[in-house]
């Protein structure tokens, strides 16, 4: 069954850290996130999560590269001192296809007054040629409208050297827009198979990337009505829209 996505862009504030992607029900609704330099572990700034619906949303890390057989240290730091939500951590592979290779363990947060660290050891699995960190927010028993969690400082460590991109969260991308410049942006059908179409009230640029980041398609900025992906080979795909020369999301999406 084809699946419209409808990105709404309605948080006045809000932003978007950079080489990191929300996957959500309601996008720009069920989770916020806001660069803050009041609560940080480390650095000028940590990230904000708002979570303001109990629809179980994700953040998730673009890809970096990686190497069967390689012993990895992975961390992150999180104040969850509110028991009315918690996140789960998971560090994830990919193959050469796009396909998933599970790791260790994921992990629950606790709730605790002070920042805490995530952190275990692993070896990257057999067959695995790319990696990514995920993080699951939940609401718990109490919640209502709004809970929030502090992350910084994400790492996925090989020999000493962090392939997180932006882990730290000093970078930030800002999306949010007055109620005067809402803008509804669809991107469907999910799964799709030779066009995919595009609902936008402003020109936008769209552009299509493998799970091993390579750019297979990009558009002019333009009205864009349809993406022709005939050319594309049947597999998963990460499609980012930008506007005002600004990446306003990404989704992960399959050609079938």
């Amino acid at each position: 069954m084809a699946i419209a996505m409808t990105f709404v862009l309605t948080s006045l504030g809000q932003s978007m850290p950079n080489s990191w992607f929300t996957d959500m029900v309601n996008p720009g609704i069920d989770l916020s996130l806001f660069p803050d330099t009041e609560t940080v572990f480390s650095g000028d700034f940590s990230c904000k999560a708002v979570l303001e619906q109990a629809e179980v949303p994700y953040l998730f890390s673009f890809n970096y590269p990686v190497t069967e057989g390689e012993n990895y240290t992975f961390s992150l730091m999180v104040l969850d001192d509110e028991p009315r939500a918690r996140i789960k951590v998971y560090a994830e592979f990919y193959d050469a296809d796009g396909n998933d290779i599970y790791g260790e363990v994921p992990v629950y947060s606790e709730d605790q007054a002070g920042w805490s660290q995530i952190s275990w050891s692993g070896v990257v699995p057999g067959g695995a040629v790319e990696g990514y960190v995920w993080v699951k927010f939940y609401d718990q028993d109490g919640f209502v409208d709004e809970a929030i969690i502090y992350l910084d400082d994400v790492h996925f460590d090989v020999d000493g050297i962090n392939r997180v991109a932006n882990g730290s969260f000093e970078l930030w991308d800002g999306v949010g827009i007055g109620e005067a410049e809402q803008a509804a942006l669809q991107v469907f059908p999910n799964p799709f198979n030779n066009v995919l179409q595009i609902q936008s009230a402003e020109k936008c640029q769209v552009l299509l990337r493998t799970v091993l980041g390579q750019v297979v398609l990009q558009t002019e900025n333009a009205m864009i009505h349809k993406v022709e992906t005939s050319s594309l080979n049947s597999g998963f795909y990460f499609v980012t829209v930008i506007q005002n020369n600004k990446p306003i999301y990404t989704q992960k999406m399959i050609k079938q």
